[in-house]
């Protein structure tokens, strides 16, 4: 029975072959009539025929035409190539002479190269019947003549020996002019050869009507290019744009730098183009929008973020970007682009970006002087830098990166340190890095010196002394004179990047730095002034408007407008207490006022928020303390004490309530102990009194005993909801009586079992040091190489 199928197709398959070979000798035998021909040429032009000879697979023709010219030649020839389904390639071009004034001999595509017997491409074919051959020495030829009269004669003889309609014959074709196109629009929308081909595939068969149309199409090269075909189109793009990657670029890079400058006026730009090692690649870039920042947001002169990122382009250039903190995030004040990390090369790139800077930079404290602040990484070459251009500027390191880099150095090998000290060495430098007087930073600091586990390491003893010559830089005690309204890390930098990447680049690399210029100065710029419109028009996304609008006690969100009679008795209610620290009566009926720091701005008293405890919001920033707002004058007078009196009763009856609720809540324990008798509630409860007492001791932070009782018990308390139940599958396995046959597996598997794949390091911190595991990089702080070597080969 099995055997019946297999020589129905057998006798199928000979059956279509039969037909198929009869088919072929009846056109063979059929001859090659006028009609035909014509049929095969363009409509558009009018034809002499002189000379007609053969059948419908080989034959020979002459004819006379005045409508093809040296003009439309290529156009006529494009058209004769798709009706006929040929790509033909120019073989010979003779000199004009003075009986013709264009001579030119065509080949078919598939005759390639000279026929030798080492190259037989039916050798070939007969060592690999599978393999795929171009050159079959077709012997196709076309010759076109145009004398001086404008005359012109063609002479085709049509003996093609390999098939025009097979899907294999439609791979070899040409691009046509349409495909390019379209690619190249996919390459100008931001897309990678990769990407344009999956992009370009979805919308072919969105084209199609169905399968099989569309693997015609996509077997045809004239309609759908070879990855090759989008790699080399990408790369002449890139050279066409961008100038390539070799000299052209530098040239290119110059010409859009001043074509930038010409085009915006309000920017100032420097560079300096790549000439080697001693000659780095350093653009500096201000744009008009971050003039606009130096001069309008206070923040500019008191505290900068200035972090680098890279992978931004093929040739791995480093983009720094300085930024300020403000109510709507994080606004730019500068970009600077080089071609390595050295220190000379920052140093003299900062220096080119400062002469960038208007007069009034950093809020009007002047180019010259620089910003109170600068906050960056533990990068030694580019703190020396921004000291020896802003000398007068305290630099300030970000505490995460110093707890990272800690970590890091204890789980290197080469320091031998045991994993069961590690997390105690960190928790003791912590302590010492939030210590709130200078006083507790030594103390804690010389107590992590002198700690009998610390003394068994030599090699972390002299580490941590070289971080104690540093302690200014990164201790939060010695912050407290500065401005820094609550942020010690370098988050707002870092998330700067992440929009680069995400938003503006998509998470793929430009073509060269002209593209990461193009991107900086006019994707990121408009990404920073419709984030501004659309905070100041109310159109900003619903789960991020919270940042910058106040919250009535109705839990509306937004402003009102309030009339000339309500404007004025709110104004008249603001006291001035110099040095920008004002007492603003609040809009509700209860007697509540609140103090704050904001800056006096012109044209700024048209809305009044719906709660006055959003005001502090909207003028500082969501991560402004509470010892920024409130400031205290060394002259005790009766306007200063007002608030502080009515915060203090607050504080007071808070802490009343803390303490009757912890009451009650041991009593309630107490309770349910001595009623179910449990003995695993008692264990439990002996450990939670233990680490009551771990946490509560002297040498202990508050903050680890506020961290501990937020999150207590906060995944076993569960919201559970009145809907109906889901049915859902079985946990275990069904019991069934497979005899002798192999058992199938029903429901789901009792356990999950582990990857077998090694997984990856975490990049969260806190969770390294909770599991006592090594971070996802690597340790310390890390020493910047050049990364030129690529640019060199290529100039």
């Amino acid at each position: 029975m099995a055997d019946k199928p297999d020589n129905f197709l057998k006798d199928l398959i000979s059956s279509a072959i039969k037909e198929v070979e009869s088919k072929r000798k009846s056109f063979e035998s059929t001859q090659i009539t006028k009609e035909s021909f014509l049929a095969s040429l363009p409509d558009d032009s009018f034809y002499y025929l002189k000379a007609i000879s053969g059948n419908g697979e080989k034959f020979k023709v002459h004819f006379l035409t005045e409508d093809i010219t040296k003009e439309n030649l290529e156009q006529w020839i494009s058209e004769y190539e798709v009706i006929n389904s040929i790509s033909v390639k120019l073989k010979t071009k003779k000199a004009p002479t003075s009986g013709y004034v264009l001579q030119n001999y065509y080949r078919c595509q598939h005759n390639t190269r000279n026929w030798s017997p080492s190259k037989d491409p039916q050798q070939k074919l007969y060592l690999n019947p599978s393999a795929r051959v171009k050159n079959t020495n077709c012997p196709f030829q076309m010759i076109v003549k145009i004398d001086s009269e404008g005359c012109c004669s063609v002479d085709i003889e049509w003996d093609h020996n390999h098939s025009l309609e097979t899907l294999e014959t439609s791979n070899f074709r040409d691009l046509s002019p349409e495909c390019t196109e379209r690619v190249l629009k996919l390459f100008e929308s931001g897309h990678t050869p990769a990407t344009a081909r999956q992009q370009y595939l979805k919308e072919l068969k969105e084209s199609c009507q169905d399968e099989l149309e569309f693997h015609r199409k996509k077997a045809n090269r004239a309609v759908m290019p070879r990855k090759r075909d989008f790699s080399y189109l990408y790369t002449q793009f890139g050279k066409d744009r961008y100038g390539g990657q070799g000299v052209m670029m530098f040239e290119r890079l110059a010409e859009r730098l001043e074509q930038y400058k010409k085009d915006n006026p309000e920017a100032t730009t420097c560079y300096q183009i790549y000439e080697g090692d001693n000659t780095p690649l350093i653009i500096a870039i201000v744009t008009p929008l971050m003039n606009r920042v130096h001069k309008e947001v206070q923040q500019s002169g008191e505290m900068v973020f200035v972090d680098a990122t890279s992978n931004t382009e093929e040739h791995n250039l480093k983009v720094f970007l300085m930024c300020t903190n403000n109510v709507s995030g994080a606004l730019p004040l500068g970009i600077l682009i080089t071609s390595d990390e050295q220190e000379r090369t920052l140093k003299q790139g900062f220096e080119m970006f400062r002469s960038c800077l208007p007069e009034y930079a950093f809020n009007d404290r002047g180019r010259e002087q620089g910003p109170q602040a600068i906050l960056t990484d533990n990068c030694k070459e580019e703190r020396n830098a921004l000291k020896s251009v802003w000398p007068t500027s305290v630099l300030l390191l970000c505490i995460f990166h110093m707890l990272q880099q800690l970590w890091r150095w204890l789980h290197e090998s080469k320091n031998s340190i045991s994993q069961a000290d590690r997390p105690y060495f960190l928790t003791l430098f912590k302590r010492s890095l939030y210590a709130e007087t200078k006083q507790d930073f030594e103390n804690c600091f010389s107590e992590l010196l002198n700690d009998g586990r610390c003394k068994k390491y030599p090699d972390l003893v002299s580490y941590l002394q070289n971080l104690y010559n540093d302690k200014e830089s990164f201790a939060l005690c010695f912050r407290t004179e500065l401005l820094v309204r609550g942020n010690h890390t370098n988050n707002f930098a870092e998330a700067q990047f992440l929009v680069l990447k995400d938003v503006i680049l998509q998470r793929t690399k430009e073509y060269n730095v002209v593209g990461l210029l193009d991107k900086l100065t006019i994707d990121l710029e408009d990404h920073y002034k419709n984030k501004l419109l659309s905070i100041a028009d109310g159109s900003f996304d619903g789960v991020y408007r919270h940042r910058f609008f106040g919250k009535g006690k109705n839990g509306s969100t937004g402003f009102k407008v309030p009339d000339k009679k309500d404007l004025d008795a709110y104004l008249s209610t603001v006291e001035n207490f110099g040095n920008n620290v004002f007492k603003v009566g609040s809009s509700s009926d209860s007697s509540h006022s609140d103090a704050g720091q904001t800056s006096q701005t012109d044209g700024s008293n048209g809305f009044v928020t719906e709660a006055s405890t959003s005001m502090e919001t909207a003028q500082q920033g969501p991560n402004c303390s509470t010892a920024e707002l409130i400031q205290s004058n060394d002259d005790e007078d009766e306007h200063s004490t007002e608030p502080t009196q009515s915060n203090d009763d607050d504080e007071d009856d808070s802490i009343a309530n803390a303490e009757q609720l912890l009451r009650n809540s041991c009593e309630k324990i107490i309770q349910k102990l001595q009623s179910s008798r449990d003995l695993n509630l008692a264990k439990g409860v002996i450990r939670f009194a233990k680490r009551v007492t771990s946490l509560t001791a002297a040498r202990s932070m508050h903050s680890n005993l506020a961290s501990a009782l937020f999150s207590f018990g906060s995944s076993e308390v569960k919201k559970t909801g009145n809907g109906k139940k889901i049915r859902v599958q079985p946990n275990r396995k069904r019991k069934c009586g497979s005899g002798s046959h192999q058992v199938v597996s029903k429901g789901r598997p009792v356990q999950l079992q582990e990857p077998t794949s090694k997984r990856k390091r975490t990049h969260d911190l806190a969770k390294a040091v909770q599991t006592n595991t090594k971070s996802s990089k690597k340790s310390g702080s890390h020493t910047m190489k050049s990364k030129t070597k690529h640019m060199q080969r290529k100039k």
